[in-house]
């Protein structure tokens, strides 16, 4: 018989306020740069910025701001925060809605200023993304050029 603790009771607990919940992990995933962006440029990004709930979440600064527009306490949130399915979610978010979206454009803006600029560094790095090249130095030997090395070696000492 298992005795039930007050740390695996709170693990199959259900969650408060589980739609708010979900909400505040939206909030937490938008980069901060959102906000400075602008209705215009997220859309030209993919956003939906005609969605009312996705505008009002770029409006809310902080966390007492985001508790009181939607009624809920400070405690709440910080209960949220600590609950690993409202870690994944926020990551799974985060993951899902920002770097994949932004890979292509980042990609394209890097090999644009690549192709302008044409610095040694910014150059080299593109290779290696893009073409898998490495430095010779990087490479090591192959085995079958290992042991040639060995056999040269043991010629020239003797």
């Amino acid at each position: 018989m298992m005795i039930k603790t007050k740390k695996t009771q709170n693990k199959k607990k259900r969650v408060y306020k589980e739609k708010e919940m979900k909400i505040y992990a939206l909030w937490k995933a938008m980069p901060i740069t959102f906000k400075e962006l602008g209705p215009r440029k997220l859309r030209a990004l993919g956003y939906a910025v005609d969605e009312e709930l996705f505008m009002m979440l770029l409006e809310i600064r902080t966390e007492k701001q985001f508790a009181q527009i939607f009624g809920i306490s400070p405690n709440t949130l910080d209960r949220w925060e600590k609950r690993e399915e409202f870690k994944n979610l926020v990551k799974e978010i985060s993951d899902m809605e920002n770097i994949k979206k932004f890979k292509h454009d980042i990609d394209f803006n890097f090999t644009i200023q690549t192709m302008k600029k044409a610095d040694p560094a910014r150059v080299k790095l593109w290779y290696q993304l893009y073409e898998k090249w490495t430095e010779k130095s990087q490479m090591g030997l192959s085995p079958e050029l290992k042991k040639a090395v060995e056999v040269l070696n043991k010629i020239i000492d003797e």
